[in-house]
């Protein structure tokens, strides 16, 4: 993503090429196209259309002269005409009835309605272009660094966002994506995959929904489930994770796991879900004490049973995911992967009601290690207000110094 703005921001466009695409599909909407067109092109468009349909009627008045007395004896008299009646209705000619030319009539009327149709389009289209959300965006401020924290033993990648305008956007939500590399294909092509990423903060649960009246922060966790790490951190959290028997399975946190909002893990024996290890050990032990009271015949017809398991599990390495290790694979796939991460912040703009859009991504050049955002909303004693000072807006501290 472009990030040529003020403040580092980004204006909104992706460094993405789309090749070999059908165009038919684009001749059957050409609203947008002309819409998503740049201002200078769709100015000398209309310029060209207008031209021509000057000339075009100017032919039908320089021929109709004589006959008709209009009194055209060249070219660009006609054509003068032609743009006389396109822009305005009040003119004179020798004959305002044409003399006995009752069609030429037909051909004002023709011609004015074509001029109101040029007219209403060209002032939609420049309407369109000066009201749309991406100019309303530009004074949703994103922190131009993103920082990793370790708080209680987890890992957290933050940033903030705000609304400099006073009139705040309404319904205000924002995803993030992460975009990565994932290796090369059979032609030596570099390939990347987009995903998305849950947040904390606020609640994507909820419809990740912000109020921008001051900086508000925006977190997401970095656990077993979030795609920055990937199955290498999994395999050493010490749970046989439900995702990794689904590809595209729904993408979960390790939050919601701990709440019992959805299952983890799951019991190789009998089948059985739990949202974490604590309560898999818990089932694993009880069931090993009531497969020890079956007889050795009944044990003998189990595939297996829930005693062996239970050893297997006391015998590995106790769950966690220790911080140094997360350090070490988000330093190496950060670069390696040149992973990006995109954010989409949506509302509404009270004034217009139009839907507006800002876009903003971080690349790992863009997130430090082990700091904190410098506050900058302060309470004005005098007036009993609280002022927001954006100058202190991007500015990040050492966690030493917090």
């Amino acid at each position: 993503m472009k990030r040529d703005q003020a403040f580092k921001q980004a204006s909104g466009s992706l460094l993405i090429q789309r090749v070999k695409r059908d165009h038919q599909f684009f001749i059957k909407d050409p609203f947008h196209i002309l819409v998503e067109m740049s201002t200078f092109r769709l100015i000398c468009i209309f310029y060209a259309f207008y031209t021509l349909t000057f000339v075009a009627f100017a032919f039908i008045y320089w021929q109709a002269s004589v006959p008709c007395k209009i009194g055209c004896d060249t070219l660009p008299q006609a054509l003068l005409l032609s743009v006389e009646t396109m822009m305005t209705i009040g003119y004179g000619v020798p004959d305002p009835y044409f003399r006995s030319c009752s069609w030429l009539v037909f051909v004002l009327i023709a011609q004015c309605l074509i001029s109101v149709l040029y007219d209403a389009l060209f002032v939609g289209f420049v309407y369109q272009r000066v009201s749309r959300g991406t100019t309303r965006a530009s004074t949703v401020l994103f922190s131009d660094k993103a920082v990793l924290r370790t708080i209680d033993g987890c890992t957290y990648l933050m940033f903030r966002v705000c609304e400099m305008r006073r009139t705040q956007l309404l319904a205000t939500h924002i995803r993030c994506y992460l975009f990565r590399r994932t290796g090369l294909n059979s032609e030596g092509e570099l390939l990347y995959r987009q995903e998305p990423l849950r947040l904390e903060r606020p609640d994507d649960n909820l419809g990740a929904e912000l109020l921008l009246i001051l900086p508000t922060m925006v977190v997401h966790r970095i656990d077993a489930f979030s795609p920055m790490v990937g199955n290498e951190i999994r395999n050493n959290h010490g749970l046989d994770l439900m995702s990794d028997r689904v590809q595209n399975a729904p993408l979960q946190r390790d939050s919601e796991a701990v709440a019992g909002v959805r299952d983890g893990v799951w019991c190789t024996v009998c089948g059985s879900s739990f949202p974490g290890a604590e309560q898999l050990q818990a089932h694993v032990q009880y069931c090993a004490e009531q497969d020890d009271a079956l007889d050795e015949e009944a044990k003998s017809q189990l595939p297996r049973t829930h005693r062996e398991l239970l050893d297997e599990m006391l015998n590995q390495p106790p769950a966690g995911m220790p911080t140094k290790m997360v350090r070490q694979i988000l330093d190496k796939r950060l670069k390696r992967e040149r992973m990006e991460i995109v954010c989409i912040l949506e509302g509404t703009d009270a004034s217009t009601s139009s839907t507006v859009q800002a876009r903003h991504s971080y690349t790992s050049y863009d997130i430090v290690w082990d700091h904190d955002f410098e506050p900058c909303t302060f309470a004005d004693q005098e007036s009993g207000s609280l002022v927001v000072n954006f100058a202190k807006f991007h500015n990040t501290v050492p966690e030493s110094e917090l």
